[in-house]
């Protein structure tokens, strides 16, 4: 396998990691028991608070959110509308869809006519979670309120630093099983051939130490001079095989008689003495 397979089996496996953490994480907070919104009070909201229900009238949009790309605007916009929760406070509301956007966009119109004494507007339905506000959304949102009429004092008592985010949880399962078919399969491409080139290596090792090769180096084997010969034979207390210095009378005799001990003594052929 080149490298370049293996850099794009790393880039899924990354994918499906990624797929994983935000199909688990949806699904999870999927089956969590949302809190209705209609009943929800101020000191109830808090950040991750998973929140469903229906909108009745919402103040209009403060904050407007979009991306871009070396300055250009990108995609469709977001707005985070100004809406009453609880009993007399304030929070963000963003819209996730072009169609809740649709919605919330005359629904804004509906509720001003409602402050005036016309008809109630009609709801809007939704599912998401409280995010915290940061400091820049948190101005947006109180220059928002001060054009409106309402005093800085008001602002500080009602104003809550927190908004709705909408979200679809639905996809959840769907991602977590795409990201889990893409880790998996990354991963058994790119390390199943690693693996079992490791275990063939440990297994030529385990040949190769069962049959081991010997050699000798010539410098291995001991060399004697002649001095060296002399001078062992000269500090042994061995005594020689050939020794006949000790043998009795009779057995010389016998050898004598029978030519060994002459043969091996006196035959001046083979210089022997």
């Amino acid at each position: 396998m080149n490298g370049r397979v293996k850099r794009l089996f790393g880039v899924l496996f990354v994918v499906g990691v990624i797929l994983i953490w935000t199909g688990a994480t949806d699904t999870a907070r999927g089956h969590k028991t949302p809190v209705d919104f209609a009943v929800l009070k101020a000191e109830d909201v808090k950040k991750n608070l998973i929140v469903e229900g229906d909108l009745y009238v919402n103040l209009g949009p403060f904050v407007e959110n979009y991306t871009t790309r070396n300055g250009v605007k990108t995609g469709n916009s977001r707005y985070t509308y100004l809406i009453p929760v609880g009993d007399a406070e304030y929070m963000g509301f963003l819209n996730n869809t072009v169609d809740m956007q649709d919605q919330l966009d005359t629904q804004t119109e509906a509720s001003f006519d409602y402050m005036s004494g016309g008809g109630m507007p009609s709801a809007v339905h939704f599912k998401g979670r409280v995010i915290g506000m940061d400091s820049e959304t948190k101005g947006y949102m109180y220059d928002y309120m001060l054009d409106m009429g309402f005093t800085e004092d008001e602002i500080t008592k009602t104003a809550l630093s927190y908004y709705i985010q909408c979200e679809d949880y639905s996809s959840g399962p769907t991602m977590l099983i795409i990201g889990l078919i893409l880790a998996f399969i990354s991963a058994a491409v790119v390390l199943v051939p690693i693996i079992s080139a490791h275990k063939q290596s440990k297994a030529q090792s385990a040949v190769g130490a069962g049959n081991p090769q010997t050699s000798v180096a010539n410098d291995t084997l001991p060399v004697f001079e002649n001095g060296d010969v002399d001078s062992q034979e000269s500090n042994s207390d061995t005594r020689s095989p050939f020794d006949f210095s000790e043998m009795d009378a009779e057995n010389q005799k016998q050898m004598d008689t029978s030519g060994l001990g002459e043969g091996i003594l006196d035959d001046s052929d083979n210089g022997w003495k």
